[in-house]
């Protein structure tokens, strides 16, 4: 079995869409094996920039890392003990972009201004 943490900016206000987060993938041995950060666009404010320093520098592997890309962004960190985990890779994979893909959606709709009209 596989485990999640989700970690979210230090700023965020409950009520608030958060703007990233970074997923923390462990195996079941509870090794690291892959870690995944998000950030968006957002109109609450810019958590990109504080969750790359965080993403980057909480690595324990090398990483030639380049400045924090303007948002939205992914980016996908695999830890040292990936290759222990190799099978699970391709589930993960399709975890990843998953989970990607939801943030970004839900959180945009979430922020889009609604109209006053409603269809049924």
């Amino acid at each position: 079995m596989t485990t999640a943490r989700i970690l979210g900016p230090a700023d965020y206000e409950f009520g608030h869409a958060p703007g990233a987060a970074i997923v923390f993938f462990n195996g079941p041995d509870g090794e690291p094996v892959i870690t995944l950060g998000i950030a968006r666009k957002s109109s609450d404010a810019s958590h990109g920039p504080s969750m790359w320093d965080i993403l980057i520098g909480s690595t324990k592997a090398p990483v030639m890392a380049l400045e924090c890309p303007g948002e939205p962004w992914v980016a996908l960190r695999p830890e040292l003990s990936i290759g222990r985990h190799a099978a699970a890779l391709p589930a993960l994979a399709a975890v990843e972009r998953a989970l990607t893909w939801a943030w970004l959606d839900f959180f945009d709709a979430r922020d889009r201004p609604r109209s006053n009209v409603h269809r049924l």
